[in-house]
């Protein structure tokens, strides 16, 4: 759910809302409240004031000519934002996404999508900033267009851009790129889209392994392979963060946490937290909160 959703400028036939859609000097940002994985990427540029978000652990404060670069997945809340927040961003579906990556001229890997979250937000120079509000305003005329013939190819296209420079920043900071076949790098890719619509439900390794028409075995083996990490990490690690940044919340209470995670009960979370983290709800929460205090 949208926190505040402005309404977004119409977009031609072809590219749906859920698609597509661009919103230019709105005042607030697709986040909810509470900490929720995007089901949407996210592109745009603060104009004006500034806006205080958290992904995933980390709190950041958007201001002036900051750069948004969110892709589908991220873990964010909102927080706060100035009377004067005023920014231009476009958001994307996962399905567009991957038509976007499936096209350029490098692959993304797994291991991409976890550098991202770290390096998802940059300051521009003024000079640059105007540069990007050229770019901006070209996917605007692409999106809203009653007489372009080839929206989405075009929205697509200019999609790539951000990306690919973001993707050459993480490639040159990796020092070992791993050689993976295609296949394994769409079964990682496809698992990551799955985990994100059905973890809180589905928390086995054979579940996804099915929806994929593989074994688990070969699940396990490749996105070890791409990302580092095998399924059933990578299910406790989406779990953990959710469960992590609604604790750093202390106006949310356990019992809720248990139902936003959509854990059976509360002796279910407890025991999947203590067997994965080593402490309790209550000593983390306390722990947490303890910290932020004596900063």
């Amino acid at each position: 759910m949208l926190y505040n959703t402005p309404k977004p400028q119409d977009t031609k036939e072809g590219l749906s809302d859920q698609d597509f859609s661009i919103y230019m000097d709105a005042h607030t940002v697709p986040f909810s409240k509470y900490p929720s994985y995007l089901p949407e990427g996210v592109l745009g540029m603060c104009t004006e004031g500034n806006a205080e978000i958290q992904i995933g652990l980390r709190k950041y404060v958007i201001c002036a000519n900051d750069i948004l670069i969110f892709m589908p997945g991220f873990l964010v809340s909102f927080i706060k934002s100035s009377l004067t927040f005023t920014i231009d961003y476009c958001t994307f579906s996962n399905t567009l996404f991957y038509d976007v990556i499936n096209g350029s001229i490098k692959r993304f890997p797994t291991g991409f999508h976890t550098y991202t979250q770290t390096h998802c937000i940059y300051s521009l120079s003024q000079e640059k900033a105007e540069q990007f509000s050229l770019y901006f305003r070209l996917l605007y005329n692409r999106a809203t267009s009653p007489t372009y013939l080839f929206t989405k190819e075009s929205i697509t296209n200019l999609l790539k851009l951000p990306f690919l420079e973001l993707y050459a920043d993480y490639y040159s900071t990796v020092k070992e790129h791993k050689v993976t076949t295609l296949h394994k790098e769409e079964i990682g890719y496809f698992f990551l889209d799955l985990l994100l619509k059905h973890y809180k439900e589905n928390k086995e390794v054979a579940f996804y392994a099915e929806k994929l028409h593989v074994s688990s075995k070969y699940l396990t083996e490749a996105l070890t392979l791409v990302s580092g990490k095998s399924p059933k990490e990578w299910i406790i690690h989406y779990t953990l963060q959710e469960i992590y940044a609604l604790l750093e919340n202390p106006s949310i209470s356990i019992q809720e946490i248990v139902q936003r995670t959509r854990f059976a009960n509360l002796a279910t979370l407890r025991r999947f937290f203590k067997r994965h983290t080593g402490t309790s709800l209550l000593q983390y929460r306390k722990q947490d909160l303890y910290k932020n205090n004596q900063q």
